[in-house]
C-alpha cells in the first residue's frame, strides 16, 4: 500500500471536527441529567452563585403580571369563606392518595399554599418545594447559606409564577411549572413581616431606619425595584387583611391598625387589652379579631376601629374566626378542640360543641351545601345552604349545620390534616402527614363523582 492511499485528507479532519462539535452540542442540550435537571440547576443558581449565572427566562405567558391564584384563608379578607365555589353535596370520600417523597432529609413544610397547579411548601429549611396534585415533586429550589431562626416566607403565587423570599431579603420569581428562574433581586435587608401582593407589585416589608417598616415595592413581571420605598409606622411582625380597595387592616401584638395603601400611611389604630391571634377576618366592612385573652371582638373599619362588641370565650381561640354570610355568624375552634358559633351582629354565643379536634389544622371554613340537603337537615332556605366545614376528631373533617351544630357528614382521612384544602371542582385536595416524616396528597371526592370515576 503506497503512502498516498494512507494519507488523511484535510477536509476529512474538518468534517470530523464539525460532527464531534454538533454531537456534543445536542448531547448537552437534551440530556436531562445535565443543565435541565432541576436539582442541579437549583444548586447552581442558589444564593450568591445565582447572581453569577445567566438567569434563564421563563416561557412567555403574558405581557402583564398574573392575577394571584392563592390567598390564605381563601381570600385576602381572610374570612375563610369559600365564596367562589358552587354548592356541594354532603357526602365525600377519600378516593385517592399519593405518597410524597421530597428527596430532602428532615424537610418539614411549615407554610403550605396552593392552587390548581399544586402545593408550594416552605419552612425552616433552605428548600422550597413545588408539589403536584399527584404527590410528585415538580421542582425544588435551595437557597444558599443557612436559614436564620426565621423561616422562608410562604410562597406567593399568581397565574404564571411562584415568588420565593428568603428571610435575608433575596427574592426570586420562578416559573410555576418548570421552576426556571424568571428574575432575581436581593435587597440585602432582613424581612420583618410576610411579603404580600398589592396591585401588580410584590411588597416586601424590611427593617426601617431608624424605626418602623420600610416597604420594598417590586414589579412582579420584571423584578424591577421601585425607586421609592415608603415607610410605614408600624411594628414588625404584622399580618394583613384587606378591608376595601382603600384600606388594609394589620394586626400586630395587641394592636389593630388601619392602613391606607394609596399612600402607605396609618389611617387609624386601636389598642386592645390582649395580643391578637393571627390576622383579622374581614366581612361586610367589619373587622373580627380573636385574642390570646380568650376574646372575640368586632371593630368598625369605617369608624377608625371603634369596638362594636367583645365576647369572652370559655377557652382561647385556636385560629381567627370564619364567617358565614347571609346569616352573619362566626365559627371558630378553641384551644380545647371545641367548635364555637357566634352571632356576628350582636356578639352573642349561640352554641359550643366539643368535637375534640386532634388535627394540626385548627381552622374552620364555610362553604355551601347543595339545595337538596337544605330541606333534609331542616335548614333555612334564606341562608342558601351555608354550613361549617371543620377538622374534627383525629384524621377527619366534618360538616356541621350553623343553627344547632348538627353533624351532617364525616370524612375519614389517611393522615393528620395540615392545612385548609385546595377547593377544586367536585373534590377537595389535602396535604396530610401520615407518619412522622411521611406525607400524602389526598383527594377527597364527592360521592356521586366517585361512582362515575369507578365506572370509567
Amino acid at each position: 500500500m503506497d503512502y498516498e492511499s494512507r494519507h488523511v485528507k484535510w477536509y476529512w479532519l474538518v468534517l470530523f471536527t464539525l460532527y464531534s462539535a454538533g454531537g456534543g452540542y445536542f448531547l448537552f442540550e437534551s440530556n436531562p441529567f445535565l443543565y435541565s435537571h432541576h436539582e442541579l440547576r437549583a444548586a447552581l443558581t442558589a444564593g450568591a452563585n445565582a447572581r453569577l449565572q445567566t438567569i434563564p427566562s421563563a416561557p412567555a405567558v403574558s405581557d402583564k403580571a398574573g392575577n394571584p391564584t392563592f390567598y390564605a384563608r381563601y381570600g385576602f379578607e381572610r374570612n375563610a369563606m369559600d365564596s367562589a365555589s358552587a354548592p356541594r353535596p354532603k357526602d365525600f370520600e377519600e378516593f385517592e392518595k399519593h405518597a410524597v417523597d421530597f428527596g430532602i432529609p428532615d424537610f418539614k413544610p411549615e407554610h403550605i399554599v396552593g392552587d390548581a397547579s399544586g402545593f408550594y411548601l416552605s419552612g425552616r429549611s433552605p428548600w422550597v418545594v413545588a408539589l403536584g396534585l399527584d404527590g410528585k415533586v415538580r421542582w425544588k429550589y435551595k437557597f444558599g447559606g443557612a436559614i436564620s431562626e426565621k423561616s422562608v416566607a410562604p410562597v406567593l403565587i399568581d397565574q404564571a409564577h411562584a415568588y420565593v423570599i428568603h428571610p435575608a431579603g433575596e427574592v426570586l420569581a420562578l416559573n410555576k411549572i418548570s421552576g426556571e428562574i424568571a428574575w432575581l433581586i436581593d435587597t440585602h435587608t432582613e424581612t420583618v413581616a410576610e411579603p404580600f401582593f398589592w396591585n401588580n407589585q410584590l411588597v416586601m416589608p424590611i427593617k426601617g431606619q431608624p424605626t418602623g417598616v420600610q416597604l420594598v415595592l417590586i414589579n412582579k413581571l420584571t423584578g424591577q425595584r421601585a425607586e421609592t420605598s415608603p415607610k410605614l409606622e408600624i411594628k414588625p411582625g404584622f399580618q394583613l387583611a384587606r378591608a376595601s380597595a382603600n384600606l388594609l387592616v394589620a394586626t400586630v401584638d395587641n394592636k389593630v391598625v388601619g392602613i391606607d395603601p394609596t399612600a402607605w400611611t396609618v389611617a387609624w389604630s386601636q389598642t386592645l387589652t390582649d395580643p391578637v391571634k393571627g390576622p383579622a377576618s374581614i366581612a361586610d366592612g367589619h373587622v373580627f379579631v380573636a385574642t390570646l385573652g380568650a376574646k372575640i371582638l368586632k371593630l368598625d373599619a369605617t369608624k377608625k376601629g371603634k369596638i362594636d362588641w367583645e365576647l369572652d370565650l370559655e377557652k382561647a381561640a385556636a385560629s381567627p374566626v370564619a364567617y358565614l354570610p347571609i346569616m352573619h355568624k362566626l365559627a371558630v375552634l378553641d384551644s380545647s378542640g371545641a367548635l364555637v358559633v357566634l352571632d356576628a351582629k350582636t356578639g352573642k354565643s349561640l352554641w359550643r360543641y366539643a368535637i375534640e379536634n386532634r388535627n394540626t389544622l385548627t381552622e374552620t371554613w364555610s362553604a355551601r351545601l347543595s339545595a337538596k340537603h337544605i330541606e333534609e337537615f331542616k335548614m333555612d332556605w334564606l341562608h342558601k345552604g351555608w354550613v361549617i366545614w371543620s377538622p374534627c376528631g383525629e384524621r377527619r373533617f366534618c360538616v356541621y349545620t350553623p343553627g344547632k351544630g348538627q353533624l351532617i357528614s364525616r370524612a375519614p382521612m389517611s393522615g393528620d390534616i395540615l392545612a385548609l384544602p385546595l377547593q377544586l371542582e367536585k373534590r377537595w385536595v389535602f396535604l396530610l402527614r401520615h407518619k412522622p416524616g411521611q406525607y400524602l396528597v389526598s383527594h377527597v371526592v364527592e360521592a356521586n363523582e366517585i361512582k362515575r370515576l369507578r365506572i370509567q
